[in-house]
């Protein structure tokens, strides 16, 4: 599935909310997740790229999760990137990565209790590749866990994380030595609030007006754009959605 939008749509008392499975260029807008609990609300696995989550929420669960069960929230696995969740309200979930090297993922101004798990089998590899970045993420419960990956992600960017003063992500290491990261502002609103819409901003891109608006001559899906992350993060440059 590929070049394809949904808005304004709310799904309830379901085990995965939404999911994309080698998805390519979709773009979710104004969609929320409710009702009793569900064990995914966002999924996004099997190389699945440059897809968009915007304005989002999860709910507080009518029906708490069931004993020996779990709820991940926004799930990231199978060698996907460049995908990115933004404005997101979570009453429910965490960071969650399901192994496989996901890499180049986003997740940017998101308001969180985070009370989720991350899973995935041992078996199935990392749970990071290169270079994702948690970005101005307000935590109301006061849990790290999973947001603040300075610790297990090489060359990743933890940025304004707010709410707690914990640093440790609780997860497994599956790399030695130098991770080459970026932890910074821990505790701060960063001046830059919402790194999605500053990569897509930063740099000009074929097709696409000083205003921001499409041009004749270029469908919003041919538009991408990749922008070079704040100096001194030894990632390079991270590649995301800009639909």
């Amino acid at each position: 599935m590929h070049d394809c939008w949904a808005s304004e749509v709310r799904v309830e008392n379901c085990d995965l909310g939404f999911g994309f499975t080698s998805a390519k260029s979709i773009t979710l807008s104004g969609v929320v997740v409710g009702g009793r609990a569900a064990h995914h609300s966002f999924a996004c696995r099997m190389q699945s790229h440059d897809n968009l989550v915007d304005d989002f929420q999860i709910e507080a669960f009518t029906v708490p999760v069931p004993s020996g069960a779990v709820h991940h929230g926004l799930n990231v696995e199978g060698l996907s990137s460049g995908n990115v969740w933004r404005r997101g309200r979570m009453a429910e979930g965490t960071f969650d990565t399901h192994r496989a090297l996901p890499f180049e993922n986003a997740r940017t101004d998101i308001t969180m209790v985070n009370n989720g798990r991350v899973g995935g089998s041992a078996a199935s590899g990392p749970l990071f590749g290169a270079r994702m970045a948690h970005w101005n993420v307000r935590i109301t419960g006061g849990s790290a866990y999973a947001v603040t990956i300075a610790d297990v992600a090489p060359r990743s960017a933890t940025v304004g994380i707010q709410g707690t003063d914990d640093t440790a992500s609780g997860l497994p290491r599956d790399f030695t030595g130098d991770l080459q990261n970026l932890l910074t502002e821990q505790g701060s609103s960063p001046q830059v609030t919402d790194l999605y819409a500053a990569q897509r901003n930063r740099l000009p891109r074929p097709g696409v007006s000083e205003t921001g608006a499409f041009e004749d001559s270029a469908q919003p899906s041919q538009a991408k754009s990749a922008a070079v992350m704040p100096a001194g993060w030894p990632g390079g440059h991270c590649t995301s959605s800009i639909r």
